[in-house]
């Protein structure tokens, strides 16, 4: 497991995680792809799309939430 892909792992472990999260949170810029990587690690990660406020109005970006994980990572 890289180091981005522990740091995704233990802020979902803690709460939902949304793109601003992670950027101001881990310093991670690529969320999407840290995810899609620990899911084919076998984690069971659910994403929503959730509207939230910006300077230009509103927009809707995914936000992610661990609901379990794999008994034996891969």
């Amino acid at each position: 497991m890289t180091p981005q892909q522990s740091q995704v792992l233990t802020a979902l472990r803690r709460k939902a995680l949304t793109h601003r999260d992670a950027l101001t949170e881990c310093g991670i810029a690529r969320l999407a792809a840290r995810v899609h990587d620990l899911r084919h690690m076998g984690y069971d990660i659910h994403s929503e799309l959730v509207r939230v406020n910006t300077r230009a109005g509103q927009a809707r970006v995914a936000r992610y939430v661990l609901l379990r994980e794999p008994k034996q990572p891969r």
